[in-house]
């Protein structure tokens, strides 16, 4: 698929096709748009994880987007998203 990751049904995007070619304020709000995407395909994989590490995985998933998206101005083109995620989210339940 020429670089785009597909997930249980969900297909990532890479972060720098988000806004090719509109102004630049739509192509921030297209690339928040493809990155809150991208997130909701990994939320699966993420409950999962965070089950396989607490009972309180919903808590776990929360805090670990809370973080994510507080910081999401941060976010840098080719950053792995999902790797990012699972990182902060194994974070959160060793603290």
């Amino acid at each position: 698929m020429s670089g785009n990751r597909t997930m249980a049904g969900c297909q990532m995007m890479p972060r720098s096709a988000a806004g090719s070619s509109v102004s630049f304020d739509e192509g921030v709000d297209a690339a928040q748009a493809v990155l809150h995407r991208d997130i909701e395909c990994v939320l699966p994989n993420l409950r999962r994880f965070a089950r396989s590490l607490t009972h309180d995985a919903v808590d776990l998933v929360q805090e670990c987007l809370a973080r994510a998206l507080g910081k999401l101005q941060l976010w840098k083109v080719g950053t792995d998203l999902r790797a990012s995620l699972f990182r902060i989210l194994h974070n959160e339940y060793v603290s």
